[in-house]
């Protein structure tokens, strides 16, 4: 009786270590992305505050001004900046996170 208990909670605590596990990158991954993912990120952010900067005085033109700045930030600077700065190492999401900034 004792050993099939035993048994029983070793199982358990086996398998929820492979439930709660997130998967590694494999090196391949992690070799591309610091090497031409990371630079590219590096390059798009850069890119994305000359595009930001270029149009903000059309801003002021829009019916509200300070949203349209702020999604227009967001789209051209923040993502590809987090992509680049806060993404861990050869995780590649495959979607991109919705921001929509309303006046309260």
């Amino acid at each position: 009786m004792r050993n099939k208990l035993l048994i029983a909670i070793l199982l358990v605590l086996l398998s929820s270590g492979t439930i709660f596990s997130k998967e590694m990158p494999s090196a391949g991954e992690m070799f591309v992305d610091m090497l031409i993912v990371r630079p590219l990120g590096i390059v798009s952010t850069v890119g994305g505050i000359v595009l930001f900067v270029i149009p903000t005085p059309f801003y002021f033109f829009a019916p509200n001004p300070k949203i349209s700045a702020k999604n227009s930030f967001y789209r051209f600077v923040g993502y590809p900046a987090q992509y680049t700065f806060v993404r861990p190492i050869g995780e590649f999401p495959g979607y991109m996170e919705t921001r929509e900034f309303v006046e309260e």
